[in-house]
């Protein structure tokens, strides 16, 4: 996608309500109408991590109308906050709209993908996933340290043989 602004969190919401054109910032032809946008002005959060959208950005994916996509400020970089379809369109593609849209960050939206479910199970098995993924680097920290703990045991072994065997050849 091809970035043609960013802009604050303050003036991308101006835009969406209409306080401001989207000629003020330099953009001719943006899609202020669309469900995104829409969800924007009822919240900027991820609805299951809490994670806080903090600027905008006006993408070009080549088509017609630019698109105003919302972000949020991680510690890796940044995360797109996406809209989330609480009736999959898989299971039911009529039903559209904002009653059946949340805005989810791209981590929380790929954990649900295409299930039926509340927000508060979503939340539930999402700290499950990341606390096995962190006791796994645990783990994995763990076998290093037991691997570098091996070869300082076979080292010392090496070490106390030799002192051994010097020790019996000076009793000869």
């Amino acid at each position: 996608m091809k970035i043609h602004r960013y802009l604050t969190l303050e003036q991308g919401l101006a835009l969406v309500r209409g306080d401001k054109k989207p000629q003020d910032f330099g953009v001719f032809v943006l899609a202020l109408q669309s469900t995104n946008a829409q969800l924007f002005l009822v919240t900027t959060a991820c609805q299951c991590c809490g994670l806080r959208g903090t600027h905008f950005r006006v993408q070009s994916n080549g088509c017609y109308k630019n698109r105003l996509n919302l972000y949020a400020a991680t510690a890796h970089g940044e995360q797109l906050l996406t809209r989330d379809h609480i009736v999959p369109r898989s299971l039911s593609p009529t039903i559209f709209g904002l009653a059946n849209a949340n805005l989810l960050c791209q981590q929380c939206n790929a954990f649900k993908q295409d299930a039926l479910c509340t927000l508060s199970w979503l939340r539930e098995f999402r700290q499950k996933v990341l606390l096995a993924v962190d006791a796994k680097k645990v783990l994995r920290g763990r076998n290093r340290h037991l691997q570098q703990t091996r070869k300082e045991r076979k080292a010392l072994h090496a070490r106390v043989g030799t002192e051994v065997l010097l020790h019996w050849l000076a009793c000869l």
